[in-house]
């Protein structure tokens, strides 16, 4: 935050204090910041505002995007403190929301990205959160529902890999990387009765990414992320985007007198009008590594001419040296999604068994995923797409 305060007008709160614990009273990291009077996002309905109030809101959007474009760092990384208090970025590996809560439900990813790993190119970066991706779904207990959901599940991961490296465009492979917020999402940013942006919070899981993952919020049209690509929704967030990236455009030309950076941000987002729109669907699979397999699937799948050659090849062990360790694989997954359903079941039963915290981990990300389909109306989006189409 000192950081983006010292070389942006993107407003803030103010920072009062905060201490990494050590000899405070409560041992533990805080920050303390000023109180903003306000709304977030969420409570001014941002997606049902006049045509009016949103162009102003989508103004003060695109300038933000536009002044974090200007951040530029020879790697992806993240930003930290000196000794006295200084912004520094050395060699700190870029942490995101993801990374913490897949550290926190045990899925330990920390051991594939050490504290000073950093990427000084794009392709690298994509090779590190591809194997990522693989990673979690071999680690996350509740990862598939039944065996055909395991096998769209490990399908799409394959398919997305090569469709990932074929993203990386060699002009920004080497960089430059600029600063990213991490979680900009409608409850993260304040504004006033009249739309009026007060503060963006929460910036502790900011990062330096590639050029190319600075595309528009999925959360525009007010669909939830694994939504956005369904066919029936293309419209409405093509629309948005289109919206935003018109805004970065006209506050670009009236930042004609500064020398801002190449390429601009309404170049980079210059495919928000067509009809496909690959790449930044593409970007969003790679900074939601839990809905990789549910964009390919909306957006991809059906679109892949080779798709029944493809998936059979994947699994077919007449054909594939591999095939028997994928089978395996399967079978594991749907084994402890079945544990973990009966475990699930026993708690709500009342019959407490010993747990180690990797089996309450389970119960509850299993339980919470339950009371999602539930309010859904009992469609599970991880399940749908691959099998009946091939």
């Amino acid at each position: 935050m000192k950081y983006v305060a010292e070389h942006t007008t993107i407003p803030l709160p103010k920072v009062y204090g905060y201490g990494f614990g050590g000899d405070y009273p409560t041992g533990l990291p805080f920050v303390l910041l000023e109180y903003i009077h306000g709304h977030t996002l969420i409570d001014a309905k941002y997606n049902t505002l006049d045509p009016a109030r949103k162009r102003y809101l989508y103004r003060q959007l695109a300038d933000i995007f536009i002044q974090l474009r200007q951040l530029e760092f020879d790697h992806m990384g993240a930003l930290t403190l000196d000794e006295h208090g200084n912004p520094a970025f050395t060699n700190n590996r870029p942490l995101g929301i993801d990374f913490n809560d897949d550290q926190v439900d045990g899925q330990d990813p920390a051991r594939m990205l050490k504290p000073h790993d950093v990427f000084t190119s794009t392709k690298a970066s994509v090779r590190y959160l591809m194997k990522q991706a693989f990673h979690n779904y071999l680690r996350q207990r509740d990862a598939v529902g039944n065996e055909g959901n395991a096998k769209n599940h490990l399908y799409a991961l394959h398919r997305m890999r090569d469709r990932a490296l074929a993203w990386v465009d060699s002009r920004y492979d080497k960089g430059p990387f600029i600063l990213m917020h991490g979680d900009l999402l409608p409850a993260n940013i304040m504004v006033d009765a009249d739309v009026r942006v007060l503060a963006v919070l929460d910036w502790e899981w900011s990062q330096t990414v590639p050029l190319q993952l600075l595309v528009p919020p999925y959360w525009l049209s007010g669909l939830r992320l694994e939504l956005i690509g369904y066919k029936i929704n293309i419209a409405a967030i093509a629309k948005e985007w289109s919206c935003l990236a018109e805004s970065v455009g006209r506050t670009e030309e009236k930042w004609a007198c500064r020398a801002l950076a190449r390429p601009l941000v309404s170049e980079l987002w210059a495919d928000v009008d067509h009809e496909t729109m690959d790449s930044i669907f593409m970007a969003h699979a790679l900074l939601n590594l839990d809905n990789m397999s549910s964009i390919y699937v909306r957006r991809f799948h059906y679109r892949d001419d080779d798709r029944r050659e493809q998936f059979n090849r994947i699994f077919d062990m007449a054909s594939n040296s591999t095939a028997q360790e994928y089978l395996s694989l399967v079978a594991r997954k749907v084994e402890e999604r079945k544990r973990t359903d009966n475990l699930v079941g026993n708690t709500r039963k009342g019959n407490f068994v010993a747990l180690d915290v990797s089996d309450w981990t389970s119960i509850l990300i299993a339980y919470i995923w339950d009371m999602k389909i539930r309010a859904d109306g009992g469609s599970d989006p991880g399940n749908s797409g691959i099998g009946e189409s091939l």
